[in-house]
């Protein structure tokens, strides 16, 4: 699984409502393992990005965890408990050299407004 050898990017912006994250990889001929389909399931196991996010940095613990791969499963978790389920929004796509994902994390789920 490491090293990778595939060239990796990600872009971050925000509107009132939402922070929108976007992910691009490169991709190696064949397949991406997309294993994992359920909510919360062992995500990070496929070809996954994953995203940490302290909405509150005073308080370091108050973490959240996004993991995403290329079949839009998703995995989510908050004070590094997974029974949060958090309102994103996550669209894939996959071409013969690449992937992305595309998110959608309402403000609202980090609790801020």
């Amino acid at each position: 699984m490491y090293p990778h050898a595939q060239w990796a990017c990600a872009s971050v912006c925000y509107d009132d409502e939402n922070l929108y994250v976007g992910f691009r990889s490169d991709k190696a001929a064949g397949p991406l393992v997309a294993s994992v389909r359920q909510r919360d399931g062992n995500i990070w196991e496929d070809d996954a990005f994953e995203l940490f996010l302290n909405p509150t940095p005073k308080t370091p613990k108050d973490f959240c965890q996004f993991v995403f791969n290329s079949a839009a499963a998703i995995f989510d978790a908050r004070h590094d408990k997974s029974d949060w389920n958090s309102k994103v929004a996550v669209k894939t796509a996959v071409a013969d050299d690449h992937w992305t994902v595309e998110a959608a994390i309402p403000f609202s789920e980090l609790g801020l407004s």
